[in-house]
């Protein structure tokens, strides 16, 4: 079974280009791009159903491929204070439109609802 590493800054894909979120084999064989598809690579998808393309770098055929247990890209999530923050703030920023507020009122929510859900 091969063994990946996540791209970085100072080694980002050789594919896209990108600092994140795709991966290279520890042998360098091997690059996972999670955000292009060049015609070249093999098209996959991760147990989360998310699209990556597995491409040779070493020049060898596709058809040796390893075997592939992707890992889901990698993501830190904020705290939850922090996310309720940045989630209200959003909602403040975004205003109900009159035919959005007349949608939700036909699905059978009063407006001291959608007041209080934003």
């Amino acid at each position: 079974m091969q063994t990946w590493h996540d791209v970085s800054r100072s080694n980002p894909c050789s594919i896209c280009g990108k600092p994140d979120w795709c991966c290279v084999s520890t042998d360098g064989a091997w690059a996972i791009c999670r955000r292009v598809d060049t015609g070249v690579g093999r098209h996959k998808q991760d147990k989360s159903g998310a699209d990556f393309w597995l491409y040779r770098l070493d020049g060898g055929s596709l058809q040796q491929r390893p075997a592939v247990e992707v890992p889901p890209p990698s993501s830190r999530c904020a705290d939850t204070d922090t996310l309720d923050r940045i989630y209200n703030g959003l909602l403040n920023a975004l205003p109900l439109s009159p035919a959005h507020r007349q949608a939700l009122r036909q699905r059978g929510l009063t407006d001291s609802e959608i007041r209080r859900r934003q």
